[in-house]
């Protein structure tokens, strides 16, 4: 038995004013729809990058300072606090640490090796940092030591800010330097 063959009048299809316009609509549509699937992706890596900026440079503002500008650095870090941690920097960085600092001539560089956000909300963010840390001060050789750093962010405002940290010292060492 043979099967009957189908034929589709194509030419009656494409010589009508209805197919261009079909074509122009699902066309339409499917670029929307993907507009709108891209739209939700490009929100999200902008709010991944506004925190990934702003840790970043929490953590070269928190790692590389010198006697010389301590007020300066301070007052860097403290413009990234805010809450619980903001009354820490304050205590922490008394006019007595500051003195202390200055007499001692500190001079410390951080290189930061990895930055990740690894749990981030629409107002809050948790981020890890691996930093090689070098102090220097007058009286010493210098020290080394790899730390880690938990940051805990919120959204304040229109700014991302620094809620918590915890440092971690992962292996101190007075070896050469993994950049040198």
């Amino acid at each position: 038995m043979k099967r009957p063959r189908i034929r589709i009048p194509w030419r009656r299809i494409t010589s009508g004013r209805a197919l261009p316009w079909v074509l122009a609509v699902v066309f339409l549509a499917t670029t929307l729809v993907n507009w709108w699937l891209l739209h939700e992706d490009n929100q999200d890596d902008a709010r991944v990058a506004a925190v990934t900026d702003t840790a970043t440079g929490f953590i070269h503002a928190f790692t590389n300072y010198n006697a010389q500008d301590i007020e300066q650095n301070v007052a860097t870090i403290q413009s990234y606090a805010v809450g619980g941690f903001a009354s820490q920097v304050k205590a922490t960085f008394n006019q007595a640490t500051i003195d202390r600092i200055k007499a001692t001539g500190v001079h410390v560089t951080g290189t930061t090796w990895n930055l990740a956000v690894h749990d981030m909300s629409e107002a809050a963010a948790h981020i890890r940092s691996l930093v090689y840390e070098t102090l220097t001060t007058t009286r010493g050789s210098p020290t080394t030591e790899w730390v880690q750093f938990e940051l805990e962010m919120v959204l304040a405002g229109d700014a991302w800010k620094v809620d918590d940290v915890k440092a971690n010292i992962l292996e101190p060492s007075t070896g050469p330097s993994p950049t040198g």
